[in-house]
Protein backbone atom coordinates (compact mmCIF):
# COMPACT_ATOMS: atom_id res chain seq x y z
CA UNK A 1 0.00 0.00 0.00
CA UNK A 2 2.69 2.33 0.86
CA UNK A 3 4.38 0.89 -2.82
CA UNK A 4 0.57 2.58 -4.52
CA UNK A 5 0.76 5.86 -2.44
CA UNK A 6 3.90 6.49 -3.32
CA UNK A 7 3.69 6.07 -6.83
CA UNK A 8 0.97 8.08 -6.78
CA UNK A 9 2.57 10.74 -5.35
CA UNK A 10 5.79 10.45 -7.81
CA UNK A 11 2.43 10.38 -10.72
CA UNK A 12 2.30 14.24 -9.95
CA UNK A 13 5.85 15.63 -10.34
CA UNK A 14 7.32 13.06 -13.07
CA UNK A 15 7.78 14.06 -16.51
CA UNK A 16 5.12 13.55 -18.79
CA UNK A 17 6.62 11.17 -20.99
CA UNK A 18 6.85 8.50 -17.78
CA UNK A 19 3.41 9.23 -16.47
CA UNK A 20 1.52 6.59 -18.28
CA UNK A 21 4.14 4.09 -16.94
CA UNK A 22 3.43 5.12 -13.62
CA UNK A 23 -0.24 4.51 -14.11
CA UNK A 24 0.10 1.43 -14.99
CA UNK A 25 2.31 0.38 -12.16
CA UNK A 26 -0.48 1.74 -10.05
CA UNK A 27 -2.63 -0.29 -11.94
CA UNK A 28 -0.85 -3.42 -11.25
CA UNK A 29 -0.66 -2.74 -7.93
CA UNK A 30 -3.94 -2.58 -7.56
CA UNK A 31 -5.26 -5.64 -8.80
CA UNK A 32 -2.48 -7.37 -7.12
CA UNK A 33 -3.98 -5.85 -3.41
CA UNK A 34 -7.73 -6.93 -4.41
CA UNK A 35 -6.48 -10.05 -5.46
CA UNK A 36 -4.75 -10.29 -1.96
CA UNK A 37 -7.49 -9.15 -0.24
CA UNK A 38 -9.69 -11.49 -2.09
CA UNK A 39 -6.70 -14.64 -0.82
CA UNK A 40 -7.26 -13.84 3.05
CA UNK A 41 -11.19 -13.25 2.44
CA UNK A 42 -11.23 -16.57 0.91
CA UNK A 43 -8.19 -18.41 3.85
CA UNK A 44 -10.50 -16.85 6.58
CA UNK A 45 -13.85 -17.89 5.83
CA UNK A 46 -12.28 -21.86 5.13
CA UNK A 47 -9.91 -21.48 7.92
CA UNK A 48 -11.06 -19.14 10.46
CA UNK A 49 -14.18 -18.31 9.79
CA UNK A 50 -14.76 -17.33 13.76
CA UNK A 51 -12.56 -14.87 12.81
CA UNK A 52 -13.87 -13.43 10.06
CA UNK A 53 -17.23 -13.22 11.17
CA UNK A 54 -15.03 -10.49 13.88
CA UNK A 55 -13.45 -9.10 11.13
CA UNK A 56 -16.46 -7.98 9.74
CA UNK A 57 -18.29 -6.65 12.41
CA UNK A 58 -15.49 -3.96 12.66
CA UNK A 59 -15.52 -1.07 10.57
CA UNK A 60 -12.63 -0.96 7.73
CA UNK A 61 -11.74 -4.51 9.06
CA UNK A 62 -13.22 -6.51 6.33
CA UNK A 63 -16.14 -5.66 5.59
CA UNK A 64 -15.41 -6.30 1.89
CA UNK A 65 -12.95 -3.41 1.22
CA UNK A 66 -9.98 -5.27 3.26
CA UNK A 67 -9.85 -1.61 4.95
CA UNK A 68 -8.12 -0.42 2.09
CA UNK A 69 -10.42 1.66 -0.21
CA UNK A 70 -8.92 4.35 -0.04
CA UNK A 71 -5.50 3.00 -1.74
CA UNK A 72 -7.58 1.33 -4.16
CA UNK A 73 -9.41 5.04 -5.31
CA UNK A 74 -5.91 6.77 -5.49
CA UNK A 75 -5.02 4.23 -8.22
CA UNK A 76 -7.31 5.53 -10.64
Amino acid sequence: MRLLVSERQRKHVSHPQVVQDIAELMDVLVKQLKMLDRRIAEHLAQYQSDLAALLKSVKGGGGGDGGNADFRAAGT
